[in-house]
């Protein structure tokens, strides 16, 4: 698994940074987000996590699970 760094914007304005892993394909390619997003599983876990809300840190994690409907926005950064 290849770690992608990510930005998570979720439907309560909270901004979360984070290390997202995607599968490798042979060759070395890693699957796209859209297929993390599209998969059965109703979470995203993301490891090494900063937690923002109106641009003030409020916390940092090791490790976050969060629900696919609570996803307003999903991208590399």
């Amino acid at each position: 698994m290849s770690p992608v760094r990510v930005k998570v914007l979720t439907n309560n304005d909270l901004e979360i940074l984070g290390e997202i892993r995607t599968s490798l394909f042979d060759g070395g390619y890693s699957c796209p987000i859209s297929d993390v997003l599209n998969n059965s599983r109703t979470f995203i876990e993301l490891s090494d996590v900063d937690v923002y809300s109106h641009g003030q840190l409020l916390t940092h994690m090791e490790s976050l699970c969060i629900n696919k409907p609570a996803i307003a926005f999903l991208g590399e950064g």
